[in-house]
């Protein structure tokens, strides 16, 4: 006989080989598994968003200086507004990926969830195939307490979950590497 998953020779009478059920049985408990171990959510601060587009408001501010240097008021008397709604629009869109954006670690996998307007993003990642965590933080990151974490596994395409704009990430980190039992020395 053969196995019904991988064909494999079977030494005896069944369906599936050994590996193809142990296989089914893990993938089994990793989608029934409801213990919650840790919550992660994306971190909004206005404050941080807003020092995000200082070019963006620095070539309208030029617009606008331009604008009233060759005598346009009415120009830039329209820009102005475009600029503040510019700003509001895009700290409404950076709270909404904010809020939609959840990182949920289980007993034995990491579920990543990504729900913005009409985008739905879900990913699970086994927590047997996280090899490495480390976390990166730019300068203005620093400022504002924040930092990205990436994830490293053996079995995704790209290699890595990122989880962006993390407070206290580095004592974020510390807790995922106990939670997911990974070694210091691999920092």
């Amino acid at each position: 006989m053969r196995c019904s998953i991988c064909g494999a020779q079977l030494k005896k009478e069944g369906d599936i080989c050994n590996k193809c059920y142990k296989e089914f049985k893990e993938e089994e408990q990793v989608k029934n598994d409801k213990e919650v171990l840790f919550k992660l959510k994306r971190k909004y601060l206005p404050r941080y968003q807003l020092t995000q587009y200082t070019d963006f408001y620095i070539v309208f501010f030029l617009a606008i200086v331009s604008l009233l240097a060759f005598e346009n008021m009415a120009g830039a008397l329209i820009l102005i507004p475009v600029l503040f709604i510019s700003i509001v629009i895009l700290l409404y869109l950076n709270k909404l990926t904010s809020r939609g954006t959840q990182y949920t670690f289980f007993k034995t996998n990491v579920k990543y969830k990504y729900d913005f307007l009409f985008i739905h993003r879900e990913k699970v990642i086994k927590n047997s195939e996280v090899t490495e965590i480390k976390y990166y933080q730019t300068r203005r990151q620093k400022w504002f307490g924040l930092g990205d974490i990436r994830i490293y596994t053996k079995g995704m395409v790209f290699n890595w979950l990122e989880l962006k704009n993390i407070a206290d990430v580095l004592g974020t980190v510390e807790k995922l590497k106990k939670l997911l039992n990974i070694e210091e020395s691999q920092n």
